[in-house]
């Protein structure tokens, strides 16, 4: 029986933490030419802490409940070969139209009043609308009931603030060793949500200082014996913490470097899927990019 490699943690210096940064994205401009993409698009949140509303709130919190493996291929909420997917879904189970439209103009009020309706809402009932709408297709619901869940809490969870800067000011208030309090907070408040997917909730609503502790960037961070231990939380304290010792070793005139943006430098070279533009995938590139930062760091 083979023996097992023992894992040995091997930290980085401010210096080997910049290079892994400045490695991740070369790698993504190359891997990206000759495609008609602007990575530049990728590496800033769509949205602001300051500037949401219980609309985007709530929408993230459902949409990041389905980006699981096989949950979000049977949901599709993001499907971009039908933008009005989407739509479907929420009119099927709300009854309101265009609701997953965030520029139609619901006010947080009337956002409330549909959310107190979703957080009650009934699951058999909703099963067959959803088939009446045509958006299920299968007698196997198990991953849709698990959703509706996640609706039902999101809805919930959401009604407890006032407003989005409410949110953002509670969220807000978490930094440098305390990050990992927000996503924690907020896996323990919705079913289906930990704390991977709590972090996709708050990175995409504007919270620049997380990454998503996904397959991806654990695979790399794993390889690279860059984490103390396996889990989401180890991952998540590495990568932040990788950041902070790149910025203290950049030079003063170069542009700070985020959580948000190494996430997606990582995510994009792995994947291959560059979602702004319907379409555009290409075979993703882990281990190419992995071995990069093995030579560059000398590991």
């Amino acid at each position: 029986m083979p023996t097992r490699k023992k894992y040995t943690y091997k930290p980085v210096t401010n210096e080997e933490a910049l290079l892994f940064c400045k490695t991740c994205r070369d790698f993504l401009t190359d891997f990206s030419k000759g495609m008609d993409v602007n990575v530049e698009d990728y590496l800033t949140p769509d949205k602001s802490l300051r500037n949401l509303t219980l609309q985007n709130i709530f929408l993230q919190i459902i949409k990041s409940a389905t980006n699981t493996g096989r949950k979000s291929n049977t949901i599709e909420f993001s499907n971009r070969r039908d933008p009005q997917r989407k739509n479907k879904i929420l009119q099927a189970i709300s009854g309101v139209p265009n609701l997953a439209d965030e520029n139609a103009g619901f006010t947080d009020q009337q956002i409330k009043g549909i959310l107190c309706r979703l957080k009650e809402l009934d699951v058999a009932r909703s099963l067959a609308n959803l088939k009446s709408a045509q958006v299920i297709k299968t007698e196997r619901t198990k991953f849709w009931e698990e959703w509706l869940r996640s609706v039902q809490d999101a809805a919930s969870f959401v009604l407890t603030f006032a407003s989005g800067r409410e949110f953002a000011d509670f969220f807000g208030q978490f930094h440098g060793r305390s990050l990992i309090l927000g996503p924690y907070f907020l896996s323990q408040q919705i079913y289906g949500i930990g704390i991977a997917l709590a972090c996709d909730v708050l990175k995409d609503l504007g919270g620049s200082e997380l990454i998503k502790p996904d397959t991806h960037i654990k695979d790399v961070f794993y390889d690279l014996n860059l984490v103390k231990k396996h889990s989401d939380e180890a991952v998540l304290d590495a990568a932040v913490r990788l950041v902070e010792l790149a910025n203290e070793a950049r030079q003063p005139e170069n542009p700070e470097i985020t959580p948000f943006q190494l996430d997606k430098m990582i995510w994009l070279c792995c994947s291959g899927t560059f979602y702004k533009t319907p379409g555009l995938k290409k075979p993703g590139q882990k281990e190419k990019l992995i071995a990069r930062l093995r030579k560059a760091l000398g590991r």
